[in-house]
């Protein structure tokens, strides 16, 4: 089983899980949410009464993308891919959750172990000094 996460849209989530079908869970917010991905991945599993032993390989949405929800994921990605000694791999560009998989699928083919997700901003991050 393949897990899919997708933070490259400012004020929406999603994860999906794949075992040769692609189930998807899209979750909407008014505000930048970064830190829901891990629940939201974890509700996908629950409904699909699976858990993480389960899981073979992930394919995050590396970029382009606000800065710190790819950061989120890509640390996400890395952290599990560590814990559960399975691969990770990063696919760059707007995507379809569909073209995620099609693409993600066939990177994690030749990937390897211990090769971090990097993110990709697409341009410098805009970071700003304290207004105190």
């Amino acid at each position: 089983m393949i897990l899919f996460l997708d933070s490259t849209r400012s004020s929406e989530l999603r994860v999906g899980l794949s075992n040769g079908r692609l189930q998807t869970l899209v979750k909407s917010f008014d505000h930048p949410a970064s830190s829901e991905l891990l629940k939201l991945a974890d509700e996908l599993l629950r409904q699909n009464k699976k858990n993480v032993k389960n899981i073979k390989g992930i394919v995050v949405a590396s970029g382009p993308g606000p800065f710190s929800a790819l950061r989120t994921a890509c640390a996400l990605a890395n952290a599990m891919s560590f814990a559960l000694h399975i691969p990770a791999v990063g696919v760059r560009g707007e995507l379809t959750m569909k073209q995620l998989a099609e693409q993600g699928s066939r990177k994690l083919e030749r990937a390897k172990l211990g090769v971090p997700v990097v993110p990709f901003y697409g341009k410098k991050p805009n970071i700003t000094k304290a207004k105190r």
